[in-house]
C-alpha cells in the first residue's frame, strides 16, 4: 500500500474520524510503523478529550503541569502562522483549543482530574478507560436492560465477541469475589470493539469486565483511575487493552486487575 506525506491537518482528520476507509487505513499503517507520529496523533486525540471535558461544567480548575507542558509541546511544534494556509483551518482551530485548554478547568471527569492523559503510562489506555466509565455511569442504573446477551448465552458471547475482538477468550466464573455474571454486550470506542462482561455484586451494583481493540500498541502496565463513583483498572497488551470497573470502594476490582487477563484464558 502506498504512503501519504501526513501532516497535521490529515491527523486531525483521522482522530475525528473523517477520513474515507482506503486514507484512514494508508494513515493507520504509517502511525503504527512510526512512533514520532503516532506520538502525535495521541496528542491531538487528547485535545478532543480535553475540549470535551473543559466544556461539560462551568468551574475552573488547576491545570496539572504535565498537562500544561503537553499542550504547550503541542503548540511549539505546530506550523508557524505563515503556513497556517497550507496546513488549513481545521489544524489551528484543535492548536488554538488546545491552547485554550490549558488556561481552562478541564471537567467532569474525575479520571482527567485524576491523571490527565499527557502522564498516563499510555494514553491509548487512559483514552479506553476514560471511554469505558462513561458506558459503565449509564449502565450502572440499568436492571432489566443490564445486559445485551443474558448470561445463558454465555457461550454465544465468548464466540460472538472473541471474533470481534481477534482474541479466544472465556467468560470467568467469579463466583470467588462474590460476584454473579449476569450477562455481556458490544460496546464500541474509536470505531474498534469492546467486550463488556457484566457482574453483579451482592449489593447488586455493577462491576464489568471490558477488552478493547485499539488502534494503537496499547502495552502498559496496570494504571489505576477513579472518579467520585468509580474506580478502573486497566492494562495493555499488544492491541488490547483489559478493563475492570465497579463502584469505588469495591474491594474485589484490584484482585481482579491483578489476575488479569489471565482469567480470560480459555481452559
Amino acid at each position: 500500500m502506498q504512503s501519504l506525506a501526513i501532516d497535521d491537518t490529515l491527523l486531525v482528520a483521522f482522530v475525528d474520524g473523517e477520513l474515507d476507509p482506503t486514507t484512514r487505513r494508508m494513515v493507520l499503517d504509517q502511525i503504527q510503523s512510526d512512533p514520532a507520529l503516532a506520538e502525535r496523533a495521541a496528542m491531538f486525540r487528547q485535545t478532543t478529550e480535553l475540549l470535551r471535558a473543559a466544556l461539560s461544567v462551568p468551574e475552573q480548575l488547576e491545570v496539572p503541569p504535565a498537562l500544561a507542558s503537553n499542550v504547550a509541546r503541542l503548540v511549539a511544534n505546530a506550523p508557524s502562522a505563515d503556513r497556517s494556509a497550507r496546513y488549513g483551518r481545521r489544524l489551528w482551530m484543535s492548536v488554538a483549543a488546545a491552547a485554550a485548554v490549558a488556561g481552562f478547568a478541564i471537567g467532569s471527569s474525575g479520571l482527567l482530574r485524576s491523571v490527565p492523559f499527557a502522564s498516563a503510562p499510555n494514553p491509548t489506555v487512559a483514552h479506553v478507560l476514560n471511554e469505558i466509565a462513561d458506558y459503565h455511569t449509564v449502565y450502572v442504573g440499568e436492571r432489566e436492560h443490564l445486559v445485551e446477551v443474558p448470561a445463558a448465552g454465555k457461550e454465544h458471547l465468548e464466540t460472538w465477541l472473541g471474533g470481534r475482538l481477534q482474541l479466544a477468550f472465556q467468560v470467568p466464573d467469579l463466583r470467588a469475589y462474590d460476584l454473579e455474571f449476569k450477562g455481556g454486550r458490544l460496546l464500541g470506542v474509536d470505531r474498534q470493539p469492546v467486550a463488556q462482561l457484566m457482574y453483579t455484586d451482592k449489593a447488586g451494583s455493577p462491576v464489568a469486565l471490558c477488552i478493547a481493540l485499539t488502534e494503537f500498541d496499547a502495552t502498559s502496565p496496570v494504571q489505576r483511575y477513579e472518579d467520585d463513583a468509580l474506580t478502573l483498572f486497566g492494562q495493555g497488551i499488544g492491541r488490547h487493552v483489559f478493563i475492570v470497573v465497579g463502584p469505588k470502594d469495591s474491594p474485589v476490582l484490584a484482585p481482579i486487575a491483578d489476575a488479569m487477563p489471565g482469567l480470560l484464558k480459555r481452559t
